[in-house]
């Protein structure tokens, strides 16, 4: 106890051991309070940089030797725009059309044809042959005069909502509107393209509504009578062709992601059931849709996974750790093979790039 020299009790000096009143006490905690809350900042954003590494990953795409056979391609998704769909949607679509066509006439870059990977007409398909969708939504945006190459097309789950099989009835259709760009010639089917040293690139294009039996293909069954089964059908085609194919570089094509970190996330059913198929047969790479934003995941025993869906409609992204690269906007694929190399770039709808990547064959 603080006493006096007289030996009595200072009671002025009691009064600084006394606790402090809630009162004092107040600032003291809200500079603690304030102190701990800059720390967590500080640990979320070095969380979120760590998660990040597609900034520090970017490779600018080189340009080829002279004489160096390649081929090029488009790749873009859930595209069919439809202002009663989402607004500005159809703005959206001819934007990065416009996009798209600004890579395809660059010396540098080019492109010999277009893979798309579903939702094609917002918000339920077509109807017929006949849809005025065709027109507004695909002959008059991606013109024949600015597009002068095929379509390779894929269903999407909206595209069931109508009639999915007047998709298949449009390929190669010629007509007063239709101009023959269109190819679908089944649910899923298999194509290729050869380049002037003779390696061979093949693509597998499939009907993910129809393999994951969601409810628009269901729904789609139940009014049609469809049988059932096909799933394991295409499985077995697939299967099939993987096993057949002699081609260098193989691809998928779907609408639904194996992996993503969008909107809708992965797609359990084919992380179980196709995933395994893909890296038995040595599949390169795959291009789906479905999530509305650009994004590529870290390759899985050598199968790497591109999400283009963002040809129009867009939605939000995360990035995780298996996240090379995400971006909510629109914007398109464009990708360049060579007999050593697959390069692959995002762009935007104005045609910036974003974010590039060279894969060596085998890796």
């Amino acid at each position: 106890m603080g006493k006096s020299a007289s030996g009595k009790v200072d009671h002025h000096s009691m009064a600084s051991l006394r606790p402090l009143s809630i009162h004092s006490r107040w600032p003291l905690f809200l500079s603690s309070l304030l102190f701990l809350f800059t720390l967590l900042l500080v640990a979320c954003d070095t969380a979120l940089l760590s998660n990040r590494p597609a900034e520090i990953s970017y490779q600018p795409i080189a340009s080829l030797p002279e004489g160096t056979a390649s081929r090029s391609f488009l790749v873009f998704g859930d595209w069919g725009g439809g202002k009663w769909w989402q607004p500005g949607s159809d703005d959206r679509q001819r934007l990065v059309a416009s996009g798209m066509k600004k890579i395809k006439d660059t010396s540098r870059r080019g492109a010999d044809f277009a893979v798309a990977v579903g939702d094609n007409f917002y918000a339920n398909g077509v109807k017929s042959i006949q849809d005025r969708k065709w027109r507004s939504h695909f002959e008059d945006v991606y013109t024949a005069e600015q597009f002068p190459m095929p379509f390779y097309m894929v269903l999407g789950n909206h595209d069931y909502r109508e009639d999915p099989h007047a998709q298949i009835a449009y390929h190669q259709l010629v007509n007063e509107h239709a101009t023959g760009r269109w190819y679908m010639p089944d649910w899923y089917y298999t194509f290729s393209d050869t380049l002037a040293d003779s390696t061979i690139v093949q693509f597998f294009n499939l009907d993910s509504q129809m393999l994951i039996n969601d409810d628009d293909y269901l729904s789609y069954r139940y009014r049609t009578n469809a049988p059932a089964g096909a799933s394991q059908r295409q499985m077995a085609w697939l299967e099939d062709e993987l096993k057949a194919s002699r081609a260098r570089w193989k691809f998928v094509v779907m609408h639904h992601p194996i992996f993503s970190n969008g909107r809708h996330g992965n797609t359990p059913w084919l992380i179980e059931h196709l995933h395994p198929l893909l890296e038995r047969y040595g599949v390169q790479a795959v291009f789906s849709g479905h999530n509305h934003n650009l994004e590529a995941i870290k390759p899985i025993e050598g199968v790497h996974y591109f999400v283009a869906g963002a040809a129009a409609n867009v939605n939000d992204v995360a990035w995780r750790k298996n996240t090379l690269y995400a971006h909510t906007g629109p914007g398109f694929l464009w990708c360049r093979i060579t007999h050593d190399t697959m390069a692959a770039v995002f762009y935007n709808n104005r045609a910036k790039e974003r974010w590039a990547i060279t894969i060596p064959h085998g890796n």
